[in-house]
């Protein structure tokens, strides 16, 4: 969070880009609270990073296809 204040007072600063998850933990879990509620406090907005979704996640879209196919549809 000191980095997302420092960087606020920047010339040519625009917001933070994020992954949408750190492990299982998606960037709306209240574990991110403290930095969403600081970005919103500084006016600067969160950018999410797409990423490949979790294995549960894409098993549960892709189940069955080829594995090129179900990794080109997850991203």
């Amino acid at each position: 969070m000191a980095e997302l204040e420092r960087s606020a007072t920047r010339d040519g600063y625009v917001g933070i880009m994020s992954y949408g998850r750190s492990g299982d933990r998606p960037l709306d879990d209240p574990a991110n609270d403290d930095a969403l509620d600081l970005a919103a406090r500084l006016r600067r907005p969160v950018f999410p990073h797409p990423q490949i979704p979790p294995p549960a996640v894409r098993d549960a879209s892709h189940r069955g296809l080829e594995p090129a196919v179900e990794l080109g549809l997850s991203t």
